[in-house]
C-alpha cells in the first residue's frame, strides 16, 4: 500500500512538470470574446498629386497642394458691368505646381444672352488651341458652367488663356487686380476680340475680369 501511494506521488508531480507552452491545435474557450482591432492601414491623409523630381539619379517625390477648384465659386465673383456686343472675351491664368488639370470653365451670364457659348483653352506662348466646349442647358443667367470632354493637363509656369463666345450683352469689370487660389494665378489683364466666332483673343483690357472663372484640379 505504501508502494502505491509513492507511485502515485511520483506520477502527480510529473505531470506538473510539463511545460505549459507547448505546440498544438487552439482550444476554442466558448467564454472568451475576440474583439477585432479596428486600427486602419490606410492613410487619413492622401495626397491628390505627387511630382517626381530626379536629381544625381535619386527621385524625390513631393506632395503639391491641391488647387482650391475656381476662382469664385460658390459666390458671384467681383461686381460686373454689361456691355452690348458680340465678344470673345477671355482671361489667362498661369498653374505653379505641377500635377493639375483644367477640368472645365464658368461663365458669368447676365439676363438677355440667349446665344450658345463656346469654352475654349489655348496655350498663350503659340496660341494653340488645347480643347474646346459649347455649352448646354444653360439657366437664364448668373454661372455657368461645362466641363471639357477630358481633362487637360496644365504644366507649371505656363500661362493658358481660357476664352468664352457671348451674345450681344455680357459682364466684366474694369476695376480687377487678378486672382489667386492655391497653385495657380488669374492674371489682371483680360482680352477679347469683337467677333461671335471663337478665335484666340488679341485686344488687351488691364485691369478687366471678363466673367470667366474656371475649374482645376
Amino acid at each position: 500500500m505504501l508502494r502505491c501511494l509513492i507511485i502515485l506521488t511520483l506520477l502527480v508531480r510529473s505531470v506538473s512538470a510539463q511545460p505549459t507552452n507547448f505546440s498544438g491545435p487552439a482550444i476554442s474557450d466558448p467564454n472568451q470574446t475576440v474583439v477585432a482591432s479596428t486600427t486602419s492601414l490606410i492613410p487619413t491623409t492622401v495626397p491628390t498629386t505627387t511630382s517626381s523630381t530626379t536629381t544625381t539619379g535619386t527621385s524625390t517625390t513631393t506632395l503639391v497642394p491641391p488647387a482650391a477648384g475656381s476662382f469664385f465659386q460658390p459666390g458671384l465673383g467681383p461686381p460686373s458691368t454689361s456691355y452690348s456686343s458680340p465678344n470673345v472675351l477671355a482671361q489667362d491664368v498661369t498653374p505653379s505646381v505641377a500635377g493639375l488639370s483644367m477640368i472645365g470653365a464658368y461663365y458669368l451670364k447676365p439676363s438677355g444672352d440667349s446665344a450658345t457659348r463656346t469654352f475654349t483653352l489655348y496655350k498663350v506662348s503659340d496660341q494653340s488651341s488645347l480643347g474646346s466646349v459649347v455649352t448646354s442647358g444653360e439657366t437664364a443667367s448668373g454661372w455657368q458652367y461645362m466641363a471639357f470632354t477630358t481633362p487637360i493637363p496644365l504644366t507649371s509656369g505656363v500661362t493658358y488663356r481660357i476664352a468664352v463666345t457671348t451674345g450681344i450683352i455680357h459682364y466684366y469689370n474694369a476695376s480687377f487686380y487678378g486672382a489667386a487660389m492655391t497653385g495657380v494665378t488669374m492674371s489682371s489683364t483680360g482680352w477679347y476680340l469683337n467677333t461671335a466666332t471663337m478665335a484666340f483673343p488679341t485686344i488687351q483690357n488691364n485691369n478687366n475680369w471678363q466673367s470667366l472663372d474656371v475649374k482645376i484640379q
